[in-house]
């Protein structure tokens, strides 16, 4: 099996290797195994939740090297960091108290506490949505009275704030089909009444691409900025940064929906 893999379709064994469920807790016939499921496997939002809501998902958020913590946030100055101190500031001269800074696929909860600590003083409520019961569990001692997590699926179930709405996304977006997030997106402009701003950390080929490419087994880089154009969404600001020798970038944007 593993010659058949190398031979006909190297790039899907290397992508497999980078993949959260290919854990190093994992044998090598356990990874092949699941190597040779995915390739057979329809690659849609569906499938990947799925993997990110069960036990895999679970083991990935626990392991020291992933868990996404405010430390490990603070010291990440190329995956998140770039997106969030532009957000932070921009939610801070733009958005009215009592706003609600929703994070999409929250994890251990890292993102938001670091924009608390950063919008401190600002009358906003943070809200951390993930669809792994296991993270979710453990955020549950990190909760205040203006912070709070749940178990929420936000591709098959409507986000609502009142008043105006902080929302990001860190590497979540790439895991959904483009019509998937299209629905997410109209669905948090048709129940927020206020302003919307949105940041987000993706990786990507091309920003304005006309259609998604694949990134990985179950990952695709999306044109986000055409996306949210399309939206009525405006680019506030935006880095492209390149990590290491991969032909993908990170995608950093802050933008808005005026009302």
């Amino acid at each position: 099996m593993y010659v058949c893999w190398r031979l006909l379709c190297p790039a899907r064994l290397a992508a497999v290797r980078e993949q959260f469920f290919a854990s190093h807790h994992l044998s090598f016939l356990e990874r092949q195994l699941i190597a040779f499921t995915l390739f057979t496997t329809p690659m849609d939002t569906r499938t990947a939740s799925s993997c990110w809501a069960g036990g895999a998902g679970g083991r990935f958020h626990a392991d020291d090297n992933h868990r996404l913590t405010l430390a490990a946030v603070a010291a990440d100055t190329f995956y998140r960091r770039p997106m969030l101190d532009e957000f932070a500031a921009r939610a801070a001269t733009g958005l009215r108290p009592g706003a609600s800074i929703v994070e999409v696929g929250c994890g251990a909860g890292g993102n938001l506490l670091y924009l608390r600590e950063c919008l401190a003083g600002h009358d906003f409520r943070f809200l951390g949505f993930d669809i792994n019961e296991e993270v979710i569990s453990s955020n549950r001692q990190q909760q205040r009275d203006d912070m709070a997590f749940a178990v929420r699926d936000c591709f098959t179930t409507e986000i609502a704030v009142p008043g105006d709405l902080g929302l990001i996304f860190c590497a979540v977006l790439m895991y959904a089909q483009e019509q998937d997030i299209e629905r997410l997106l109209l669905g948090v402009i048709g129940n927020c009444p206020g302003r919307i701003l949105l940041g987000l950390s993706e990786p990507v080929l091309d920003p304005d691409a006309a259609r998604a490419l694949p990134h990985n087994n179950l990952a695709l880089a999306h044109g986000y900025r055409r996306i949210l154009r399309r939206l009525g969404f405006r680019e506030l600001c935006a880095s492209l940064r390149r990590e290491g020798d991969k032909p993908s970038r990170i995608y950093h944007a802050v933008f808005e929906l005026l009302r």
